[in-house]
């Protein structure tokens, strides 16, 4: 009898497959020898974080060389972003449900153009209401 792993459990390397949708849970820190070592990786840490996904986002697992997982991050509209590579050791994965991925797969994409007029709009407004106070006072 085969046995899954429910969505949000926490995943052990052995229990990762291509093809699956993960989500970073959270990140563990490393040990370091030195001090100069522990900086360094605090400074990594603090890069990866501006380039990559953030926890809850959901990526699709593209390879594994264990302690290593190559990842594409899913964008709303169903693209894969990426790379995004893991080093397990430094992070807690955890499967996401397929409900928590067509979510995020179908939320709607703002065109430039669409963004762009929204952005129009708001300008225009806050110049109208410049104006509107210039006249009262």
């Amino acid at each position: 009898m085969k046995t899954t792993r429910p969505a949000g459990s926490i995943l052990a390397p052995d229990d990762l497959r291509t093809g699956m949708y993960v989500a970073i849970h959270a990140g563990m820190p490393l040990r370091h020898a030195t001090l100069e070592q522990a900086a360094t990786a605090i400074v990594e840490a603090k890069l990866a974080d501006a380039r990559g996904p953030s926890p809850g986002m959901p990526l699709l697992v593209m390879s594994i060389s264990l302690p290593f997982v190559a990842c594409g991050w899913l964008q709303p509209g169903g693209q894969i972003a990426g790379p995004v590579l893991l080093d397990i050791r430094r992070y807690s994965l955890q499967r996401v449900s397929r409900h928590f991925v067509n979510t995020i797969r179908n939320f709607p994409v703002l065109s430039a153009s669409h963004t762009a007029g929204r952005d129009q709009a708001a300008t225009t407004s806050a110049e109208h209401h410049d104006t509107t106070t210039d006249t009262i006072a």
